[in-house]
């Protein structure tokens, strides 16, 4: 069993791992190119600003449709990330 210390020091390394993702552009997604040239457009540029961005805001944007959101969410999951919740 970990100790308290140990526990902590890992949750350390994964927040900082994650902010470090976070931080990657969105050109290391791997997404379709539509997608990416219509995040661009709206000056979203790393992982950080798509996932404050939910998928109605996203479809709201000129171009973009179900298959770059598709895109999107794929990438993002294969990160263990997601686009924003709708409240």
């Amino acid at each position: 069993m970990k100790s308290g210390s140990s526990l902590q020091s890992l949750f350390m390394v994964k927040c900082l791992v994650d902010e470090l993702i976070l931080d990657r552009p969105i050109t290391e997604l791997g997404l379709y190119q539509r997608a990416e040239n219509i995040l661009r457009s709206v000056h979203i540029d790393t992982i950080r600003k798509l996932t404050q961005s939910s998928e109605r805001v996203f479809l709201s944007y000129r171009g973009a449709g179900t298959t770059s959101l598709k895109s999107i969410k794929r990438e993002l999951n294969k990160l263990g990330l997601s686009l924003q919740q709708e409240t």
